[in-house]
């Protein structure tokens, strides 16, 4: 991260317009739906989200066409500063950011709205699965960010379908624990329960990962 004072480094990047709300950066994207639509939408842009998107219930039930033709499933839930989060997850069609298109992003679909995902102006958030897809020059005085695709752009995006979530727990790290299982899914099939410590992938076991 580079800090520069009176004026931005040169970039060969593309510049997107920001909006900055109490300084936090919101940017306009484009859904691509499955039948050919164009919907455009705000995002709120949050590299601490660890995804490629979150996206509002409350926009979804109101422009339905982003979600037709495509599956919402359970994941495991999530615990966070507010609590545990009770999410859904949902693979787009697409999305526009600029002129780069990103082609079948993961999005999870939290069941409750909170924060900013109670406004009904805010698609989502758009966070690090999309943006590690680029080098990002953030210019806040002339409210762009500015993006230059790397190695990553072109990946597939993957997602988890596992239905469990793992955590690693102090003091060393070294014990993995399963922190949720979803319902129904290949982790509670395989008799996965939440509590349970990883002891072995495979029948490989891992010095030092152990309850």
């Amino acid at each position: 991260m580079t800090f520069a004072v009176g004026g931005a480094p040169a970039t060969t990047g593309t510049p997107i317009p920001i909006k900055l709300y109490g300084g936090i950066p919101f940017v306009e994207a484009t859904f691509e739906t499955a039948t050919g639509e164009k919907i455009p939408a705000l995002f709120l842009v949050d590299s601490g989200t660890a995804g490629e998107l979150i996206l509002s219930r409350k926009f979804l039930d109101a422009h339905p066409l982003v979600a037709e033709g495509h599956v919402l499933v359970n994941i495991p839930p999530v615990a966070a500063v507010g609590g545990v989060i009770d999410m859904e997850a949902l693979r787009i069609t697409g999305l526009d950011l600029g002129p780069f298109h990103l082609t079948a992003p993961v999005a999870a679909v939290p069941r409750n709205a909170v924060g900013a995902l109670a406004n009904p102006d805010v698609a989502g958030f758009i966070g690090a699965g999309i943006l590690s897809r680029f080098t990002v020059d953030w210019d806040y005085e002339r409210k762009t960010m500015t993006l230059t695709p790397n190695h990553r752009y072109g990946e597939p995006f993957e997602a988890d379908a596992s239905g469990l979530r793992l955590v690693a727990e102090k003091p060393d790290w070294k014990t993995i624990r399963v922190a949720a299982v979803s319902p129904g899914g290949p982790a509670a099939e395989a008799g996965l329960e939440a509590g349970d410590v990883l002891q072995s992938i495979d029948d490989i076991i891992e010095k030092g990962y152990q309850g």
